[in-house]
């Protein structure tokens, strides 16, 4: 065969990305929040295009992902858990969870407590929350839930989403969730830390825009001021 007869090799994703057509490593919000995320992800969200919950761990400072395992956490996940310097609770709807300010009140109060001149075991620094959450689609979050003992031990905290979800990239979803970035963008937002909320839920749509335009294989780079 010519040379000039070989068929074109097809284009290469991008190896951070994951994108072929639509680059959009330079619209990734560098998020300047402190708070600690890990991701407990379900082996089928892996290999997922539409997963969102990557992006996180490249937005957010302490965010750390993890293969979720059924009988016993990952080892370094279990260090995480470990660490007296961490108060672990598990983001997951349940009839007892507690709200973002009730967790706060409650490290607090916790705090205040153990720093009384009665207290020998006083401890200098208030503990800080580490938030755990499950990536996956919600029927395989519910399971990932149920089928862990180990996960049993932990706080339930919950948020009131303020608005409906803007995720369109699967469907059979039930009509009140979010989509992993979306529930950390609100869990920020409860914290009162809304630059970083908005610049995540600004990326989710361009995000979204990029998946599909890359689909149709259409060329183009994103930025964050596109």
């Amino acid at each position: 065969m010519n040379v000039s007869q070989q068929p074109e090799e097809s284009p290469r994703p991008c190896p951070d990305c994951g994108l072929v057509y639509q680059c959009i490593c330079q619209a990734i919000p560098r998020c300047t929040s402190g708070i600690k995320l890990s991701l407990l992800i379900h082996e089928r969200e892996i290999n997922r295009a539409t997963n969102t919950g990557r992006w996180l761990v490249h937005a957010l400072p302490q965010c750390q992902p993890y293969l979720w395992q059924r009988k016993q956490p990952d080892v370094q996940f279990q260090q995480q858990l470990d660490d007296p310097r961490f108060f672990p609770v598990l983001l997951f709807p349940a009839p007892h969870a507690l709200t973002v300010d009730e967790l706060c009140a409650q490290i607090h109060s916790e705090h205040k407590h153990q720093t009384q001149p009665h207290n020998h075991q006083t401890q200098q620094h208030q503990l800080v929350p580490h938030f755990i959450l499950l990536d996956g689609t919600w029927q395989e979050a519910r399971k990932m839930e149920r089928k862990s003992a180990w996960l049993a031990t932990l706080p339930r905290v919950q948020i009131t989403p303020n608005a409906a979800s803007s995720y369109r990239l699967r469907r059979n979803q039930q009509p009140d969730s979010l989509c992993t970035l979306e529930v950390v963008a609100t869990l920020l937002e409860q914290r009162g830390e809304t630059k970083d909320a908005q610049a995540l839920k600004d990326f989710l749509h361009l995000f979204m825009d990029a998946l599909q335009a890359d689909k149709n294989r259409t060329p183009g780079r994103w930025d964050s001021n596109r």
